[in-house]
């Protein structure tokens, strides 16, 4: 006879565990197999599907044994107060709940795939947040997300899990008659001691950086329950935005040439009025096509200060005698995807997390959308996963509908763990805009300048000093823009083609050699901005102008010549304006915002609660100490821009009339 516990039976308890346990793996199972497939949809690489798996696998798997744990207490504590009705009832109704979520989980993970494949957004809060834009979340997915027989398949089995799990109990207690009680326990022992040793074994070469997962690819294998509850918990940004003072949008709005009294409400939404360029609209026929550099900071650059050495990017020095290139630009914030923001939507960078991923729904307007109601067909081509930090959500919302991303790439392309180097990125480029129809609007985005700094050969260097490796990629991305600009220069389209050149953000290193993205000093900030025209048209000249990547959609507008209301922050870096100003900060370390007017930055960091007024007269700061009264209007500035700016952005009222 078995052991009673209070009544229960062990045996009993037992054979509820191994119904749970049976569940819980048939859940690891279905999400390992989602995941599966979604790694075969992007176009990895076996060895990427194969290390991103077994991170899935790992983080998956360590949660659903947690999970069992806690089922395996509920269980023992079932039968310990069975006699007490309300606390056995209690104790059931939670473990219920311990097995609906990862039973949930696994469905999640099932439908990820074809909302990934039908709108390049996974199932989490940002979804949902489009899905209240664009109707309910069951009509998107039965009309936008694309079902193949393999997810039919994966919910059919998701389904018979279901439909199972009332009665795992009463099953496995038939399979104990049959084959015995002791051997099925040393299988289910058995297999929970091989699981186990896994999970440990796994989380050990984690822990020694032994089994990297490619880092492009690090989000798709985390677990999506987590993902949701983490983008939701960022969302606390939008809830903290400072409140603006009176008098801080007609400030503004003075700054940009505009009266108040044009603009009604609580939006910046004008006209640019009074500030063309004496070239406004030479362009209106153009093409536009933007070269977006991965961390390229202005430093490296041959062409913007005399250095002992060779320069790292001797093409892009020849195509600078050929345009404009701005010595003195500056990029919004320190990650790609705040850089994308400000540069194509002229507006300044939210101080907080990512807005692009935590409120998909804040209305822009972007120049992109504009080219495109005036006819302009659009391409976007990026070496890496399309899908990061809604890449893709942010450029179709725009309008732009032809995409190639990690997944359009042959399986020989070369690659590094971010995704596709940049000579197969600029090559596929190149044949893409050969198939738009003119005029048109084509964007692209290296990413070989990314740590960890690995350029191909014969770029490649072994160096210890990372940014030795840094400076490799640096130059093998240059010879990349070579290649791309010598293919490119025989097309018909070309000689009626706007360029327009520039970085997402800097890089800087710490003593070790390490990356540093807390920090707003020049290396970081000070970015290349060049323009050059196919015909050779754009007075070749460098330019000193004060400006940062707010700029650049007014500076196209104007040449192009589009005239239109737009709630941009930014003014046209080809006209006589006076009072230019550079505005960037970063959420990172004691997350710090600046300032540059004239030859001075002024930074305030909110870690510190301090003030630092540097001359930026070069690539390298010295701290200066100016009065009081000559500092208040920049201090009044800084103040004005960071308030209005992240008010209108947190409040989706940026384009409000």
């Amino acid at each position: 006879m078995p052991k009673s516990v209070s009544g229960y039976t062990l045996t009993h308890t037992a054979g509820r565990l191994r119904a749970d346990a049976a569940i819980l793996g048939s859940c690891l199972i279905l999400s390992s197999l989602a995941r599966l497939a979604l790694f075969v949809e992007q176009g990895l690489t076996a060895r990427e599907t194969a290390l991103s798996l077994l991170r899935h696998v790992r983080i998956e798997g360590s949660l659903l044994l947690a999970a069992f744990g806690f089922l395996a207490a509920l269980r023992f504590a079932a039968g310990r107060f069975q006699s007490h009705g309300l606390a056995r009832r209690f104790a059931g109704a939670l473990a219920f709940t311990v097995l609906a979520i990862p039973l949930a989980t696994a469905l999640l993970y099932v439908v990820d795939l074809p909302v990934y494949r039908g709108f390049r957004l996974h199932l989490d809060q940002r979804f949902l947040w489009y899905a209240g834009e664009l109707g309910q979340i069951g009509d998107m997915l039965w009309k936008e997300a694309h079902f193949h027989p393999t997810e039919w398949t994966l919910l059919g089995l998701w389904l018979v899990t279901i439909g199972l799990a009332p009665l795992a109990a009463p099953l496995q207690s038939r399979l104990a008659a049959r084959i015995g009680e002791r051997r099925l326990a040393r299988a289910f022992a058995g297999a929970g001691a091989a699981i186990v040793a896994y999970l440990a074994v796994a989380h050990a070469l984690h822990v020694a950086d032994i089994v990297r997962t490619p880092k492009a690819f690090i989000h798709l294998s985390d677990n999506l329950l987590i993902r949701f509850v983490r983008v939701a918990h960022q969302t606390r940004d939008l809830r903290n935005y400072p409140t603006p003072e009176p008098g801080d949008r007609d400030k503004v709005l003075s700054w940009l040439g505009v009266e108040s009294v044009q603009v009604a409400g609580e939006g910046i939404l004008h006209t640019p009025a009074g500030v063309a360029s004496r070239i406004r609209g030479r362009y209106k026929t153009y093409n536009l096509v933007f070269l977006i550099l991965e961390g390229v900071r202005a430093r490296e650059i041959g062409a913007l200060w005399d250095r002992s050495g060779p320069s790292p990017t001797p093409f892009l020095d020849q195509l600078a005698q050929r345009g404009v290139l701005f010595s003195r630009f500056y990029a919004s914030s320190v990650q790609t995807i705040r850089g994308l923001v400000s540069s194509f939507c002229s507006t300044p960078d939210f101080h907080g997390e990512r807005l692009l991923k935590i409120a998909p729904h804040t209305r822009l307007t972007c120049l992109p959308e504009l080219l495109i109601a005036r006819g302009y067909d659009t391409a976007f081509v990026y070496g890496g996963d399309i899908s990061y930090d809604n890449m893709y959500a942010f450029f179709s919302r725009q309008g732009i509908r032809r995409f190639s991303g990690y997944e359009s790439f042959p399986r020989s392309a070369p690659r590094f763990s971010w995704g596709v180097h940049d000579e197969a990125t600029l090559g596929a480029f190149a044949g893409v805009l050969d198939g738009l129809n003119e005029p048109f609007v084509g964007i692209t985005l290296t990413l070989s300048n990314h740590s960890p700094y690995e350029a191909p050969a014969p770029f490649r260097v072994d160096a210890e000093s990372i940014e030795e490796r840094y400076r490799s990629t640096v130059r093998y991305t240059d010879d990349t823009l070579r290649r791309f600009f010598e293919r490119v220069r025989e097309r018909p389209f070309f000689r009626h083609t706007l360029f327009a050149i520039f970085a997402d953000h800097g890089m800087s290193f710490d003593a070790e050699g390490a990356g540093v993205l807390a920090g707003l000093g020049e290396e970081n900030m000070r970015i290349p901005f060049l323009l050059y025209a196919g015909d050779e048209s754009l007075q070749a000249t460098p330019d000193d102008t004060l400006g940062g990547q707010i700029d650049i959609a007014p500076t196209l507008a104007d040449l192009l010549g589009l005239e239109t209301d737009t709630p941009w922050w930014g003014r046209s870096l080809l006209t006589s304006a006076s009072d230019r100003f550079a505005y960037f900060s970063t959420p990172f370390g004691e997350a710090p915002i600046a300032l540059v007017e004239a030859d001075r930055k002024l930074t305030y960091t909110f870690g510190t609660d301090e003030y630092r007024t540097t001359f930026t007269g070069g690539f390298s700061e010295e701290p200066v100490t100016d009065a009081e009264e000559a500092i208040a209007p920049m201090r009044d500035r800084l103040w004005t821009i960071y308030r209005l700016s992240n008010y209108l952005l947190a409040t989706n009222r940026l384009t409000e009339p």
